[in-house]
């Protein structure tokens, strides 16, 4: 893959907290995916570091027998939360200041977070100019949802 000399590409992500990682090696694979990622695209990649949040959490208990029960009837058992921070609201920024910025005439969204609908609609409404694209990896409920919120499906 080569890009355009005038392209650039901002990853925004947070750094894998070891005690709550799936496997023993996911704080490397994750460092070496990163480092593939920068050689691969020349220079032209940049990231973006939000950063992770874990605390323990009360959380309601989907019974077996009546998984249909409302949350506030359910028991509650202490659980980890582990939350991303930061990265959606830094990316929704980083769009947002780029093309008012002046410095972009096209931007492409990856995401499956339908927390950035309102950036996204705010960037159409100040900066009709801009070209826009949106890509939704996953496809499934997430994929419809964000799509059933921007008021097409597959479009921009």
């Amino acid at each position: 893959m080569t890009l355009h000399p005038d392209c650039a590409i901002k990853y925004f992500t947070a750094k894998v907290i070891e005690s709550a990682a799936k496997g023993e090696d996911s704080v490397s694979s994750r460092a070496q995916y990163h480092n593939a990622l920068t050689t691969h695209c020349g220079g032209k990649l940049s990231f973006v570091m939000g950063h992770y949040s874990l605390h323990k959490a009360n959380q309601h208990i989907v019974p077996a027998d009546d998984p249909k029960r409302w949350p506030r009837d359910c028991a509650k058992i202490q659980v980890w939360k582990l939350e991303e921070k930061q990265s959606d609201v830094n990316l929704a920024l980083h769009l947002y200041d780029d093309a008012v910025s002046g410095d972009v005439d096209q931007v492409v969204l990856v995401t499956n977070d339908t927390d950035l609908t309102p950036a996204l609609e705010m960037l159409q409404a100040r900066c009709p100019h801009i070209v826009r694209g949106l890509v939704i990896p996953t496809r499934g409920e997430i994929a419809d949802q964000v799509a059933t919120s921007r008021g097409r499906r597959g479009g921009v």
